[in-house]
């Protein structure tokens, strides 16, 4: 229930804002009331029935566990084996792991900046920022 009221509507927002939609168009789009998504959005929703968050991921691509807060877009983490938990790309053991790398691997994978940015929960101008840095970073160790 804490996501309901604290994390969804917040990620929601940030959703929405970063494809530039109004609450009527998002409504509209998967198919229910303006007011639904003004609830959901304000933390006001006693519940959400399955098909409308499902609506909602596939409106945004991103998963039902990310909208409802169990997962989060990771800060710089160190790895112990494996890919890297937010962007699935492998990395050395011990080998530090930055949030702008992972943006950086998503967007070749296919999200786009707006996806990103609500994703991260930062502004489309840094998400494009950091891609700028980190295309300029790849660039310099190639040459």
């Amino acid at each position: 229930m804490l996501a309901l009221k604290q994390v969804m509507p917040r990620r929601l927002v940030r959703l929405r804002e970063s494809h530039r939609l109004s609450q009527r168009a998002l409504a509209r789009q998967i198919g229910v009331a303006v007011s639904t998504v003004n609830c959901l959005e304000s933390g006001f929703a006693r519940d959400l029935r399955l098909a409308t968050l499902l609506k909602l991921c596939e409106r945004f691509q991103v998963s039902p566990d990310f909208l409802l807060g169990f997962e989060t877009a990771r800060a710089p983490h160190r790895l112990d084996f494996g890919p890297c938990p937010s962007c699935g790309s492998g990395r050395l053991p011990g080998e530090i792991h930055s949030a702008a790398q992972c943006i950086y691997c998503l967007h070749c994978a296919g999200d786009s900046e707006e996806i990103l940015a609500a994703k991260f929960g930062i502004c489309l101008p840094a998400v494009r920022g950091i891609l700028d840095h980190e295309f300029e970073a790849r660039r310099r160790r190639r040459n």
